[in-house]
């Protein structure tokens, strides 16, 4: 080492340690070791520099990532023709059975031994054509509850085609198809493969942004609205608002909030700061009325789970920025592939909620009658809070009327035997997200008022009614929002049933079935059951129980 004056570095040559130290320095910082002080100067001892190791370390992390980013090929990759399977391959016969509450033949189990499930995604970029064909019928007959608008006339002829034919299905809604098909397979092997097509999910939704083509902006609207209901039934509450927040933004940026039913270019109109792009004019009356379903189930989305996790609605029509809906509610015509829409040119939300439309009920699609229902659900549970009650007296009063008059347009349950368990599920649903409603809005006078008390608990017992309807019609799969829905019957009877025990009528009450004691008991064995045929509701379900158990 050098020991004499002249053997001093000049400014900017020192090694990074004296640098920093602003220490005279004997060694340029292409030197190796560590450099220390001894009685004033610097000395070198093996080793490296402090800014060394951590750039190792940093080397070593990227080096890990890329590793974990780009999985290792474990087998040679064998190409093939890409179109051969359209016109070799035999197709899949339509799936009509249940695979989340019973089995059918083939099911998704008749295929596992066809192929490795650990190559299914990792070696290729889709499964086998017939296996494929049978994941998007699984989701077929839980279509409505899940969110899906697009493919309204089912997915039968979806593998007939190319991959680049106009309505093959981008990768990014093949894929959240497959999420849910995954899902709702109750298969393990199956399950696995669940991480792997979220990642390859959101993965296509980032390469679409920005696109201009009308297709393909459906396509990824329609699969954003599948993973954030997938995320908030798996509970992930971040990742869900993210992209429910997003298809929000593209439901409007597309002018679907302010459709007509005649195929006409939306009425343009600024959403925020930023002017709609209209998609292209639909090709006939099927698109037109997937349209409008699609953004009835952006609303429901939001309704819904905005309110379930306590956040607030973005598609808010109060303000001068609120959204403004003018995209009429479709309409059941017998079946028949045409479109149908109850077209009154207005604002349509905020006229259900203010009663002053004709049609409320049956006529309404099934889309359109779970839209009411989420837009009551939400707006109850707005208008009921504490700091909101005293300025929306008469909102209050009004959506009273309408939760009735809307509940009143529904069909017997013993009618409901013709309809598919889909249509089922969402009448049980749309009429749970209405008696909730009314619980809020009774709630708001039920501490000074029996008869408010009273009707919390009838309608907390009706929810009960309609739990026992899921459970009779051997229901496959219902929407996790519902749970928001029992929390709410739940809470109402327990405390119910504490009110009668301050009172001294705990005793006399529990032999009666139509006591909260009674109902809660009810409600306990219906939950029980629904926990394991119900594996996605099952943390909620289990929250819900531990509530009612204090009633026992």
């Amino acid at each position: 080492m050098a020991t004499t004056q002249d053997s001093r570095l000049t400014r900017g040559k020192a090694c990074i340690s004296c640098r920093r130290r602003k220490m005279v320095s004997y060694f340029t910082s292409a030197d190796e070791g560590t450099i220390t002080e001894v009685n004033g100067r610097d000395v070198m001892v093996e080793g490296l520099t402090r800014t060394e190791l951590l750039e190792a370390n940093v080397a070593r992390l990227e080096a890990r990532l890329k590793q974990l980013e780009i999985p290792i090929e474990t087998g040679p990759v064998i190409l093939h023709d890409p179109h051969a399977r359209h016109r070799d391959e035999p197709q899949a016969p339509p799936v009509t059975g249940n695979f989340v509450g019973g089995s059918s033949t083939p099911g998704p189990s008749h295929f596992v031994g066809t192929r490795p499930l650990n190559t299914l995604s990792s070696s290729s970029d889709e499964f086998e054509p017939q296996l494929s064909a049978l994941l998007v019928n699984i989701v077929q007959p839980f279509a409505h509850q899940i969110g899906l608008a697009l493919y309204s006339q089912g997915f039968n002829h979806m593998f007939e085609q190319s991959p680049l034919h106009p309505s093959y299905p981008v990768p990014s809604l093949l894929n959240s198809i497959y999420i849910w098909a995954l899902r709702l397979s109750n298969l393990d092997d199956f399950i696995k493969l669940e991480p792997q097509y979220v990642t390859k999910t959101t993965l296509a939704l980032t390469e679409a942004v920005g696109s201009r083509d009308s297709k393909t902006r459906l396509h990824t609207l329609q699969a954003e609205v599948l993973i954030a209901n997938y995320f908030f039934c798996m509970g992930r509450t971040v990742e869900a608002r993210y992209h429910a927040s997003a298809a929000i933004t593209m439901a409007l940026s597309c002018g679907l909030h302010q459709l007509t039913g005649r195929n006409t270019p939306p009425n343009l109109s600024l959403v925020g700061s930023a002017r709609i792009q209209p998609l292209a004019p639909a090709r006939d009356g099927i698109e037109q009325r997937e349209r409008v379903n699609l953004f009835w189930a952006v609303f429901i989305l939001d309704k819904c789970w905005s309110t379930a996790v306590n956040s607030p609605s973005m598609l808010c029509e109060e303000g001068e920025s609120g959204v403004q809906i003018t995209t009429p509610w479709s309409v059941d015509n017998n079946g028949e592939g045409s479109a149908g829409f109850d077209e009154e040119n207005q604002t349509t939300v905020r006229w259900f909620l203010s009663g002053r439309l004709s049609e409320h009920g049956w006529r309404s699609s099934t889309v359109a009658t779970r839209a009411k229902g989420s837009a009551l659900f939400e707006c109850a549970a707005r208008i009921t809070k504490p700091s909101s009650i005293q300025t929306n007296l008469a909102g209050i009063n009004t959506l009273m009327r309408v939760s009735s008059e809307y509940l009143g347009s529904f069909p017997n349950p013993t009618q409901l035997a013709h309809l598919s368990p889909d249509i089922k599920a969402t009448i049980i649903v749309s009429r749970s997200l209405a008696f909730a409603a009314q619980i809020d809005i009774y709630r708001t006078r039920a501490r000074s008022d029996q008869i408010s008390r009273s009707a919390c608990i009838s309608c907390a017992r009706a929810i009960v009614n309609m739990m026992e309807l899921i459970e009779q019609d051997h229901l496959g799969f219902i929407d996790p929002v519902v749970t928001s829905v029992w929390m709410k019957a739940a809470t109402v009877l327990t405390r119910e049933h504490a009110h009668q025990q301050i009172l001294g009528q705990g005793p006399s009450s529990k032999s009666s079935r139509d006591s909260p004691h009674g109902d809660a008991t009810k409600m306990t064995a219906l939950l029980e059951q629904m926990v394991d045929k119900f594996p996605m509701l099952t943390s909620r379900i289990q929250t819900i129980i531990d509530i009612l158990r204090s009633v026992s």
